[in-house]
């Protein structure tokens, strides 16, 4: 899995795309788990940069709950 081929690949020289490409690859599972945590069918289409941003906004609106819980 990676955002794409040569310098979008894991082993880009550039750190940003190296990080996004790792990050999206975690993304990738988590959003897998999360699908099937809801008794859905994984979705092997997924690609890594929509996990990635999938992963987040799940994350932030994870987050904005556990503030909002909070006393």
């Amino acid at each position: 899995m990676r955002l794409g081929p040569g310098w979008l690949g894991p082993n880009s020289p550039i750190k940003l795309v190296k990080a996004l490409n790792g990050f999206g690859v975690i993304g990738w599972y988590y959003e897998q788990l999360r699908r099937l945590g809801a008794g859905e069918a994984p979705d092997t289409g997924l690609g890594v940069l929509s996990a990635f941003l999938a992963n987040q906004k799940n994350e932030s609106r994870t987050e904005k709950a556990r503030k909002a819980a909070m006393p």
